[in-house]
């Protein structure tokens, strides 16, 4: 799997570079300070006991950016590479369904932290390894290595630690090289922000400044500059058409989009393209029941102008080399066949917050199967 030794392995953390980059929520001190609390007293009591500050740390504790988990097309033998894998927060549950998990990070620390978070649960599937930032294009492994690769809220940031070029170009690289790493029949999955969306207008996702995402490359890079961001603007998200041109360039010619509202961070709710899924939304008014006011009024807004799908806050996305199905493999679990007109759909209850995984067949508006997501 891998094309060569790391250069050590400490904390069970396979390194492979010297890089020491570093993000987190908490500072790079406060993070090293957890892990040994943790190696003290066990990962539960010292996450519970340990001392932030004031500052939040449940953005670490939250599973809900794995909710779309369920939606992909492998089965329980699929090698997994999850890409810039911070805490875990979708480490974990690959792990629990997957046969094998490679946890990649450029922070040292996070993967320390995530290998004795896997520990604490008796999950043993999990490798950590140390790379470089995306930009540097030195990923260790082999051709044709994985069936799934991840990249949650990760492919915007590739770019922003390296200046060279264009963060097009390292994006773009970086997917080239995905590719390669995929089976033939693997499938690439990236969950990131939507440019058209009009709520950036008032505040870009990364660079928190106004406009930036919508505006011309170099007038946001001009913009960003002024206001004090020293290497301009440089964490790049793209419209749907953005991103099947990129893929497509990266040979990833089969694509599959879902939607979820609000976010991928934290969705409520995920819906793809099937008519099944459509009509029970839109035509017997179920989304006016789920969705508040104001982003139901928008839905209809955009739905009656045709562009439904294109101004949307975020995307999930499912991409594939060859033509081979996107029927998730729950579907087939529940024994409902290789059915391309089958769908899934994930909700989330408001007032009980029960999470539930719903199966559509055929053209019916009404599900044939529903089940209660576990995490």
């Amino acid at each position: 799997m891998y094309t060569r030794d790391p250069i050590t392995v400490q904390d069970g953390v396979r390194q492979y570079t010297k890089e020491r980059y570093y993000w987190g929520v908490i500072p790079r001190e406060k993070m090293r300070a957890l892990n040994a609390l943790i190696k003290k007293e066990g990962f539960s009591a010292a996450v519970k006991n340990f001392d932030y500050e004031g500052m939040r740390f449940d953005y670490a504790e939250n599973y809900s950016r794995a909710d779309f988990i369920p939606f992909l097309p492998a089965s329980i033998d699929a090698t997994v590479l999850d890409l810039g894998s911070g805490y875990g927060n979708i480490t974990i549950p690959l792990a629990r369904k997957f046969k094998k998990v490679i946890a990649t990070d450029a922070s040292l620390e996070l993967l320390e932290f995530l290998n004795l978070r896997a520990q604490g649960e008796g999950i043993q599937n999990i490798e950590c390894v140390n790379i470089a930032s995306l930009e540097h294009g030195d990923l260790p492994f082999q051709q044709k290595s994985f069936d799934v690769i991840i990249l949650n809220g990760v492919l915007e940031w590739v770019g922003s630690g390296k200046t060279e070029k264009d963060p097009g170009v390292y994006q773009q690289e970086l997917l080239n090289a995905l590719a390669g790493l995929l089976k033939d029949d693997g499938v690439l999955y990236i969950a990131i922000e939507n440019r058209l969306f009009p709520g950036w207008l008032r505040r870009d996702p990364h660079s928190k400044l106004k406009w930036t995402s919508m505006l011309p490359r170099p007038i946001a890079d001009w913009y960003a500059r002024r206001k004090g961001h020293k290497n301009g603007y440089r964490t790049y998200i793209y419209s749907k058409h953005g991103y099947k041109k990129l893929l497509s360039n990266a040979g990833f010619t089969n694509t599959k989009f879902y939607y979820p509202y609000s976010s991928y961070r934290d969705p409520e709710f995920i819906y793809g393209d099937d008519l099944s899924v459509k009509r029970k939304l839109f035509n017997e008014g179920y989304a006016k029941n789920i969705f508040t006011s104001k982003w139901y009024g928008f839905l209809q807004v955009i739905r009656h102008l045709g562009l439904e799908n294109s101004f949307l806050s975020s995307f999930m996305i499912m991409a594939k080399k060859d033509k081979g199905s996107f029927v998730p493999d729950f579907i087939r679990q529940k024994g409902f066949g290789e059915h391309e007109n089958c769908a899934l759909m994930k909700i989330v209850d408001r007032k009980s917050k029960e999470r539930t995984l719903w199966i559509f067949e055929g053209d019916s508006a009404n599900p044939v199967h529903q089940e209660t997501m576990e995490g």
